[in-house]
C-alpha cells in the first residue's frame, strides 16, 4: 500500500506541470457557466486544478446545486440531518463532537473530520475507505448511524420530488436526478472548501514576522530533531508545484497513541475497508487543514487520538 501511494504521488508530481494555470471548466453534458476560484496564499491554483477530476469539472451552477444539497436535511431518513450537521461551516466543517451523531441521536465510532482541503487527500474518511469525494458523498446516505436511508434510490426519489432540484439537475447535467449527479454536485461544492493564508503560509512566502520566535524555533524542531516531518511532510510530494503544503504524506500508520483505549482493536479491524484491516493501517497523518483551526481539538479515532493543536 505504501509503495502504491508513493508511486501515485510521484506520477502526479510529474504530470502536474501539464495542468493549466487558470480554472475555467464547463460540464460536458450541459451548458453551464464557467467557474473561477481564487486560491488562498499557500495553495497554488495549479495544484487545485490538478485535483479536479476530468469527469467532474467544477462549474458555478454545479457548485450552487451541491451547496443546496449539502445543507438540505431532506437527505436524511428523519429529515433532520444534513451534510452540514456533521460538517458545520461555523465549526470549520466539523461538528465539534467526540464522535459523530446521526438520526435519532445515533452515535458513530469516529468524529467528523474537517472538509477543508479534503480534496487533496489520498482517501476520504479517517480510514480512507472512499477514494474520492464523489464516493464519500454517497456513503453517509445509507449508513444507519448517519442519515439512515434504506437505499440510495430512496434518496434519489426524495430529491426528484423537489422541482427546484429537478431544474438544477437538468441545467447542470442535462438530465433527471441521479445519485451519481448528487455525488458530483456535492463533491464540486466541497472542492471550493480550501484553507490557507495561515501565519506559516505568510512566513514561507517571505514575511519573516508572520511567526513568533518560539514558533520559528518550533518549526525547526518539527522538521529536524523531533522528526514530526517524517509523517507530516511539507513541500515534498509535488516538486513540480514546489509546494504541497498539507503536512501529510497520505500514508496510513499506527502511531500507538490510542492503542490502550477500550475498543481500539475492534475499530482498527472493523472491516469497513480492506486497507484498514491491520492496526498498522489505522491512521493517516492529519491534513494541513487543521493548522488553520487553532482553537479546535481535532480527535479522530473514537474521539481519542488527538492532534497537537488543542
Amino acid at each position: 500500500m505504501k509503495r502504491t501511494r508513493a508511486v501515485k504521488l510521484a506520477i502526479v508530481g510529474v504530470l502536474a506541470v501539464l495542468m493549466p494555470a487558470l480554472v475555467r471548466a464547463s460540464d460536458s453534458n450541459a451548458g453551464s457557466s464557467s467557474f473561477e476560484i481564487k486560491m488562498p496564499l499557500g495553495i497554488p491554483i495549479e495544484l487545485w486544478t490538478y485535483f479536479v477530476p476530468n469527469d467532474n469539472p467544477v462549474t458555478a451552477a454545479k457548485v450552487e446545486l451541491g451547496r443546496k444539497l449539502f445543507f438540505d436535511a431532506l437527505l436524511s431518513a428523519d429529515g433532520k440531518i444534513s451534510c452540514a450537521s456533521c460538517h458545520d461551516p461555523g465549526r470549520a466543517f466539523t461538528d465539534g463532537r467526540k464522535v459523530a451523531e446521526g438520526i435519532d441521536g445515533r452515535l458513530g465510532t469516529r468524529n467528523s473530520p474537517t472538509l477543508l482541503n479534503s480534496m487533496f487527500s489520498t482517501g476520504q474518511f479517517w480510514d480512507g475507505r472512499a477514494g474520492t469525494l464523489e464516493e464519500q458523498a454517497k456513503m453517509p446516505l445509507t449508513t444507519m448511524n448517519e442519515m439512515g436511508n434504506r437505499s440510495l434510490d430512496e434518496v434519489r426519489a426524495k430529491i426528484a420530488a423537489v422541482p427546484e432540484y429537478v431544474r438544477g439537475f437538468q441545467q447542470v447535467f442535462g438530465g433527471p436526478v441521479t445519485v451519481d449527479g448528487f455525488a458530483k454536485a456535492v463533491a464540486a461544492f466541497e472542492r471550493t472548501l480550501v484553507s490557507g493564508d495561515s501565519p506559516l503560509d505568510r512566513y514561507l512566502a517571505g514575511d519573516l514576522n508572520a511567526l513568533s520566535e518560539s514558533a520559528r524555533n518550533g518549526l525547526i524542531l518539527f522538521r529536524t530533531k523531533a522528526r514530526c516531518g517524517v509523517c507530516h511532510v511539507l513541500n515534498q510530494n509535488f516538486a513540480a508545484f514546489a509546494t504541497f503544503p498539507f503536512f501529510t504524506d497520505g500514508i496510513y500508520r499506527n502511531t500507538g497513541v490510542a492503542m490502550n483505549f477500550t475498543g481500539f482493536n475492534a475499530l482498527a479491524d472493523d472491516g469497513q475497508h480492506p486497507g484498514c484491516r491491520r492496526l498498522s493501517d489505522a491512521f493517516t497523518a492529519q491534513r494541513r487543514a487543521d493548522c488553520a483551526l487553532l482553537s479546535r481539538r481535532q480527535c479522530g479515532y473514537a474521539g481519542r487520538s488527538c492532534s497537537l493543536l488543542r
